[in-house]
């Protein structure tokens, strides 16, 4: 019933400081209404049920949504990759967040640390305000859509500097 989804909300939010945040509640609103939340890993589902008091009937680890990952033997090894890479499609806001928070104020740090390193980054859909993030003597490369994810396997480091949103598992797994 409506009253017993929102007691539920309410214990859920309850259960964590500063758990007010309108997007939060919106998704724990959302699992709370549904019958069933496949999630990706065992950190989600452990956070969802112990943290937010979900129902562990509501949850359910699936992790049939990527193929296997090849083998470590047959990456290119650490010495033959470069530089950093993040990937994300434009036209979601949690993305697009993240690579201007990535080019205003986490990018500078690390390129002043490592004068060599360069910051790729991917995503299809680029605004003309992902664009104008594009500097190549800050070494910072908005590249526009990757054609394959395979493209991550020539880089060392992949960044996910998601502030807020669900995707970070999804560039991780990547």
């Amino acid at each position: 019933t409506a009253f017993k989804r929102t007691r539920d909300l309410k214990v859920a939010c309850a259960a964590v400081p500063g758990a007010e945040s309108t997007m939060l509640l919106r998704e724990l609103a959302a699992i709370l209404r549904s019958d069933l939340s496949l999630v990706v890993s065992d950190m989600e589902r452990d956070l969802l049920v112990n943290s937010f008091h979900v129902p562990p009937p509501k949850v359910a680890l699936s992790r049939w949504y990527y193929a296997p990952p090849s083998p470590l033997e047959e990456l290119p090894q650490f010495q033959e990759r470069a530089h950093f890479v993040t990937i994300g499609n434009f036209r979601h806001s949690p993305n697009m967040d993240s690579v201007a928070w990535l080019a205003e104020e986490v990018w500078p740090l690390i390129a002043e640390r490592l004068p060599e390193a360069e910051m790729h980054v991917y995503g299809a859909y680029p605004s003309k305000r992902a664009m104008q993030m594009h500097n190549p003597a800050r070494r910072f490369h908005v590249l526009g859509q990757a054609r394959d994810l395979k493209m991550l396997q020539s880089h060392r480091v992949l960044l996910a500097p998601l502030r807020y949103g669900a995707g970070v598992k999804g560039k991780i797994v990547d």
